[in-house]
């Protein structure tokens, strides 16, 4: 099974707690389809994205132009403010366990901070403590190859446009 981890586009920084891509953001969208198309990633069989709008607007372009529809998966989404941090890390290794038990090609989108526990909960072949993996930029991503609940890493880089 391959999983394509990212982090949201970039947002506007508008100050309200849900805020949409930026200009940017939009353009970085638009070039992951293109590059999906283009054969730089494999093509998803599942597109899941937090309840946030710019989660979604991420992935937008790529379920139009693969026909792939967007499942929202609150599990995705940030810490919330009824959470403690136990229960947002519990929260996040529950839904890599739940990864673990899918089959296919997976794109998941989600927030920095999400990522960051994830990177503690995921059993990988690699230190994903690294330095590396620590400073997530919008669109980066890593894909992994997930094989008897073993995430090896396959590569990581960032949508640019």
């Amino acid at each position: 099974m391959q999983i394509y981890l990212f982090r949201h586009a970039e947002r506007e920084n508008s100050g309200q707690g849900n805020p949409p891509l930026s200009s940017r953001g939009f353009k970085q969208a638009q070039e992951l389809a293109r590059q999906q198309a283009a054969g730089l990633f494999t093509k998803p069989g599942k597109l899941l994205v937090s309840p946030k709008v710019r989660t979604q607007q991420t992935f937008a372009p790529l379920a139009e132009s693969q026909g792939v529809e967007l499942v929202m998966t609150p599990e995705l989404d940030e810490r919330l403010s009824s959470e403690n941090a136990s229960q947002f890390a519990a929260r996040v290794k529950r839904f890599i366990a739940y990864l673990e038990r899918q089959s296919g090609v997976i794109y998941v989108c989600s927030h920095l901070d999400w990522i960051e526990e994830a990177m503690i909960a995921i059993p990988s072949d690699t230190d994903l403590l690294a330095e590396k993996f620590q400073a997530w930029a919008p669109a980066q991503y890593t894909e992994f190859d997930v094989r008897e609940g073993l995430w090896l890493v396959l590569k990581t880089g960032r949508v640019e446009c």
